[in-house]
């Protein structure tokens, strides 16, 4: 396997493994929580004795959620692609030619945001490695 295919593949890994967990609902607070604060309480989260609530440990996934701010940098530059990104992975379209549709481009075009978006990403994710060094 070559770099590029071993790079691509790392890409495409990670931006599943980000829309999996987005579309599971783990937004971390955001929007309307899961349960309403009377079934919170029924559940048990507060500290009888210390009459202090305890605030649920909530999960994260820091690879999905590093790909979610660079998504979000991404659409500061072209938000054409990070949409793109968002309704490849998170639409309900079976196909690509129906998500390209109802994203209002044709096929090719929706294939090469998609392509463009993902170098975008790997490169981003490299010029990351880096400065960590």
């Amino acid at each position: 396997m070559s770099n590029d295919q071993d790079v691509s593949k790392y890409i495409e890994n990670r931006l599943q493994e980000w829309a999996d967990w987005f579309i599971r609902g783990n937004n971390h607070g955001i929007g309307y929580p899961p349960e309403s604060f009377i079934t919170m309480l029924e559940k048990g989260i507060t500290a009888k004795k210390k009459k202090a609530f305890k605030l649920p440990i909530l999960p994260t996934n820091e690879s999905a959620e590093e790909m979610e701010k660079f998504v979000v940098e991404m659409s500061h530059q072209s938000q054409q692609m990070a949409d793109a990104l968002r309704k490849y992975y998170f639409g309900r379209e079976p196909t690509i030619h129906l998500k390209a549709k109802s994203f209002g481009i044709s096929a090719p075009q929706f294939k090469i945001l998609l392509r463009m978006a993902r170098q975008w990403l790997a490169g981003r994710l490299s010029a990351n490695k880096i400065s960590k060094y």
